[in-house]
């Protein structure tokens, strides 16, 4: 039915025009007006239009025969340019928005910090992210980073200070959404999958009334630079439509404070082609892609990524360069600071080298092997003596207070029995021994 009305409302387009008027021209029932034609036309149109009028039937045959074309013939003209326009990849309709969350997945367990990431479809789409929380709203999350097909955020859960609970999380097309909460969408949103993830309790240390730890802890504060220590940088690359290159930072903290690594970077990294040419900064700077060095707490290991967008022609340069090329980070700065205290420059003196044809992680300066979880290896620590509080047992044997495997001690192990002091590193048993009252330092 909705055919056949836009082909009769075609009857009243310019087109029919022509057939109108000869049809009308029957119908007017006089030839006036084609006698007025005739005397200002020239040769070959009199002699048309003699001829049509001497010929009345012809002229009605003719004017409907006109408006059946116009009827018929647009449609089909329609029709084959649609299809030309569509083949020609000219036209063509746009494929419905698909948004996809990747990780986590539900049921994972996540902090109060957790990085999100995701796909979409068309790539560069503008996207927000947003966490239903126990108190029935949807909160926005930062600015969603957006490369591509791939996104990324960093999204927080719930409150630091109050224990974790169950959390939504939804992505959404645009960027419309200005307010912090949210109960409802605005209709005709698009959205992505609904995960559900559950926040893990972190462990939370008891305050430490000892005044030698404290001591300690002031010297690790001053002297932060000294304790926070570089345990490997992986060398990710993703040499796709926009090539980039993931530099993993694994820091290792040996400080009785919590270090954090800022999320402002300056300077460039370098490449070194073979170490035979001058090395050369790369053109783009890079970025703090992923910082997870966050509070991180003593005897703690976590990591940061920096991210480096390299130009198609440095891409082709990486991958064909030869074994002994390098990374060089030298130029490159980077801040971590103990809350309260100013930042400091967190040492950047390292390479990655390129062996065997890969690109590996930089060989452990904490660790002989990171991926095969090997023990760290001469760590310089501050030691200290303790001894037990546990009372002598009755058949005169003393209570083990303390007995810790860890290569920071003396020997790589410590044994704490009896009052009689013994030299230890500070390590978390220690520290929880003499918080439980089973150690005390011997000044």
């Amino acid at each position: 039915m909705g055919e056949s009305r836009s082909r009769l409302r075609s009857l009243a387009k310019g087109a029919a025009i022509p057939g109108w008027l000869l049809f009308g021209w029957e119908v007017a029932d006089h030839l006036s007006r084609a006698d007025f034609v005739l005397s200002k036309g020239g040769a070959v149109m009199r002699t048309v239009l003699s001829f049509l009028s001497d010929n009345p039937g012809l002229r009605l045959l003719l004017g409907v025969i006109w408006l059946t074309a116009v009827v018929l013939w647009p449609k089909r003209l329609s029709v084959r340019r649609k299809q030309k326009t569509t083949e020609s990849g000219i036209e063509k309709a746009e494929p419905e928005p698909t948004i996809v969350i990747a990780t986590p997945i539900d049921g994972d367990n996540v902090g109060y910090h957790h990085l999100i990431r995701g796909s979409v479809t068309p790539s560069n789409n503008a996207l927000q992210v947003l966490v239903f929380s126990g108190d029935g709203l949807w909160h926005l999350q930062p600015r969603v980073n957006v490369r591509g097909p791939h996104w990324t955020v960093e999204s927080t859960f719930g409150d630091e200070e109050k224990p974790g609970g169950s959390y939504n999380l939804i992505a959404v097309l645009g960027d419309e959404l200005k307010e912090k909460t949210y109960k409802t969408f605005p209709p005709g949103t698009i959205k992505s999958n609904v995960v559900t993830v559950h926040r893990v309790e972190e462990l939370k240390v008891k305050p430490c009334p000892n005044e030698t730890l404290h001591r300690i802890a002031d010297n690790d504060r001053e002297q932060i630079g000294e304790w926070l220590k570089l345990i490997s940088v992986d060398c990710v690359m993703h040499f796709g439509d926009v090539p980039y290159i993931d530099f993993i930072f694994w820091v290792y903290n040996l400080a009785l404070v919590p270090v954090s690594i800022d999320d402002s970077i300056a300077g460039r990294i370098s490449f070194y082609k073979d170490r035979q040419s001058d090395r050369w900064p790369m053109l783009r700077r890079a970025t703090m892609e992923n910082n997870r060095a966050k509070n991180c707490p003593f005897r703690g290991s976590h990591r940061f990524t920096i991210r480096q967008e390299v130009s198609p022609e440095e891409a082709a340069l990486i991958e064909r360069s030869p074994d002994n090329s390098e990374f060089l980070f030298g130029d490159l700065t980077i801040t971590m600071h103990v809350e309260g205290s100013p930042g400091v420059r967190f040492g950047t003196q390292f390479t990655v080298e390129k062996k065997n044809g890969l690109w590996p992680g930089h060989p452990a300066m904490l660790y002989s092997d990171r991926e095969s979880q090997a023990e760290p290896q001469a760590i310089q620590t501050n030691l200290i003596k303790v001894k037990s509080t546990l009372k002598q047992q009755p058949d005169g044997g003393h209570p083990v207070a303390l007995y810790e495997r860890d290569p920071a001690h003396p020997g790589g192990e410590v044994f704490v029995a009896g009052d009689t002091p013994v030299e230890a590193a500070i390590t978390v048993g220690v520290v929880r021994a003499i918080q439980d009252g089973k150690l005390v330092i011997a000044e």
